[in-house]
């Protein structure tokens, strides 16, 4: 692939993800790099997809959307799973309904004095 049409696809890849997950974000000379690397795995509708993905989960959002884009395309094992996020149903008293198996709505808890 010539060289300014791959420029054109990491350029892509960065401004969504800039669109998406870190507006704020303001060196792509920190990311391009990163997404470079992530094509020789990933393609760019892949990458697309975990900006997506990621993009449209509260709790990813809420945790990692502040640690950069150099963070989010570290490496393919971090892209493989984004790609595997599951959409969250419901979120029911800040617990996540299929973060976990215990149904937190029916538990007491004893307080001992």
């Amino acid at each position: 692939m010539p060289k300014y049409k791959q420029i054109k696809i990491i350029e892509n890849i960065y401004n969504y993800y800039k669109t998406k997950i870190q507006p704020t974000s303001i060196s792509i000379k920190v990311a391009a790099p990163k997404i470079n690397g992530r094509l020789k795995t990933y393609s760019e509708d892949q990458l697309i997809e975990s900006i997506n993905l990621f993009s449209n989960d509260p709790w990813w959002m809420e945790h990692c959307s502040t640690k950069g884009s150099a963070w989010f395309f570290n490496s393919d094992a971090r892209i493989e799973r984004f790609l595997g996020i599951k959409p969250r149903k419901n979120k029911v008293e800040g617990v996540y309904k299929e973060d976990t198996k215990t149904d937190y709505s029916k538990k007491t808890i004893k307080v001992n004095d």
